[in-house]
């Protein structure tokens, strides 16, 4: 029951800390990158950057989610 515990508190600091503050670390440093570029190719590189840290952003807070949902049926 201990590493259950364990795991539990990580889960609870990637969703609460860790994975916020990274995507938005990495959104904030792409939309810098793309308010200075000059070309196109660039500019959509950091869209596509943006879009897909947004989406593993909410991926991982739902499966964080989901493990802890399962934690607690099984209790």
């Amino acid at each position: 029951m201990q590493a259950i515990n364990y795991l539990t508190d990580w889960i609870n600091w990637m969703t609460l800390l860790i994975i916020p503050a990274g995507a938005g670390t990495m959104i904030t440093y792409q939309a810098l990158r793309k308010s200075t570029a000059t070309d196109d190719s660039t500019i959509q590189e950091c869209n596509k950057k943006i879009s897909n840290t947004i989406k593993g952003a909410i991926i991982g807070i739902t499966i964080a989610g989901t493990i802890t949902a399962v934690k607690k049926f099984y209790e």
